[in-house]
């Protein structure tokens, strides 16, 4: 074989990186509309196995600043977890900066049939202390293997960071990357941070909607100027198509990268939330300590409630009600008792029945003071009878609950009498 054929053997085997010079990667084997554009908007184009993409890098430096936090504010969260002691969703312990790969997408539609197209796929990372942010474009349906090589190339990370990305992104790409699996690299395996859930269980009080955009401006502090709604993502893609014009793509793309950004100072903020490293209004500062509590993480849930117990606030009873039942949980009954007795006077309907019923059980089988038992027990069953906003299916179920309950701590006080 000639050298030349062996050279362009040798050529699809290369990454983007590993192009020689500048020069190379800007003569391109194919014919490619509107080249010149593409080159001045910074973007290179890789070549394999009978197709090309766009590759567009661009980096940051650790001092910028994305709304109300900056690169080196992401560092700092990532470090801190690394002394937290528990499980949760969002724990970055035991992973390096740079193994964080903050990950978006643009397509053409919502749906994951063959006829929606992934053609943007972004990416940012921690990298030789600086923060890069690389987007790979699909420049026509069919080029799949040259946009997915391109990507490949640069997924040597431990966890995705997305918004959204386990519904649609990763899914999608997935589904994408199983046509031509035979062609390309193997998918690697992720840890997946998912900031949708992690918004939609923590602001859900705040905000009228989970939209990133929403998030952005409400929480992040960060304005989009000029952008590009997202959802004309697949009209602009088609006019690309048929115009070969890439103004329109290169809009998709700083709206690509806008995201992409977002997502480092949303996880920076949700990671400081939890280590109480920011201030939380009182419904989301419960939710944490709610999702601590359901993340097994039952002394980070009492810190994070025993603030709002202890203060007057709207969330104050919801609190004490969270923060009686960890103390249960971890056998601290002593702890809880206040808790209940305050409840017991100050809440009403299911909250107040529940706390009397706790109240009576711990009378009657610790400090075996039946006659304490039975007047918390009296007072749920006034409740319940009482409370209008109890449905009547649930009030008969908790009269009989506490009938017997009633009946056998009367038994209790008469065995208890001599002769």
């Amino acid at each position: 074989m000639s050298i030349k054929g062996k050279l362009n053997r040798l050529k699809n085997h290369l990454s983007l990186e590993s192009v020689p010079n500048k020069e190379e990667a800007s003569s391109p084997t194919f014919q490619i509309p509107s080249f010149d554009s593409w080159k001045d908007h910074g973007f290179r184009v890789y070549e394999s196995k009978g197709g090309y993409c766009f590759v567009k890098k661009k980096t940051y430096p650790l001092d910028f600043q994305i709304g109300r936090y900056g690169v080196k504010d992401f560092q700092r969260a990532v470090r801190i977890w690394q002394q937290y002691n528990g499980i949760h969703p969002l724990s970055a312990k035991g992973y390096k900066e740079s193994d964080l790969f903050f990950f978006d997408t643009e397509s053409t539609g919502l749906g994951s049939g063959a006829g929606n197209h992934l053609f943007i796929l972004g990416h940012a990372r921690i990298e030789q202390e600086q923060l890069v942010l690389i987007q790979h474009i699909l420049p026509e349906p069919g080029f799949e293997v040259a946009l997915y090589e391109s990507f490949l190339n640069q997924c040597n990370v431990k966890a995705l960071v997305t918004y959204n990305g386990k519904a649609f992104d990763w899914p999608l790409l997935q589904a994408k990357h199983s046509l031509i699996r035979n062609e390309v690299a193997k998918l690697p395996s992720f840890g997946h941070f998912d900031l949708y859930h992690a918004c939609k269980r923590l602001f859900k009080h705040e905000l009228p909607s989970m939209k990133l955009s929403i998030i952005e401006q409400e929480v992040l502090e960060i304005t989009r100027e000029d952008d590009v709604p997202g959802y004309l993502s697949g009209m602009i893609y088609q006019d690309f198509l048929e115009r070969k014009d890439p103004e329109g793509i290169f809009s998709l793309c700083e709206h690509n990268e806008r995201d992409i950004l977002a997502l480092i100072s949303l996880y920076t903020h949700l990671s400081f939330l939890v280590h109480q490293q920011t201030k939380a209004v009182s419904s989301v500062a419960f939710e944490m300590g709610r999702w601590e509590a359901a993340s097994g993480n039952a002394n980070h849930a009492i810190n994070q409630l025993q603030i709002l117990a202890d203060t007057d606030n709207e969330w104050n009873s919801q609190a004490k009600i969270q923060l009686a039942s960890q103390y249960k949980k971890i056998k601290q009954i002593e702890e809880a008792i206040p808790l209940w007795t305050s409840l017991a006077v100050q809440s009403s309907g299911i909250e107040k029945i529940n706390s009397c019923i706790e109240l009576a059980k711990w009378m009657e089988h610790t400090k075996k003071d039946f006659n304490e038992a039975l007047k918390f027990t009296e007072k749920a069953l006034e409740e319940a009878v009482e409370n209008k906003k109890l449905n009547s299916k649930k009030r008969k179920s908790l009269y009989e609950e506490l009938m017997k309950r009633k009946l056998r701590l009367l038994r209790k006080l008469t065995n208890s009498f001599p002769g």
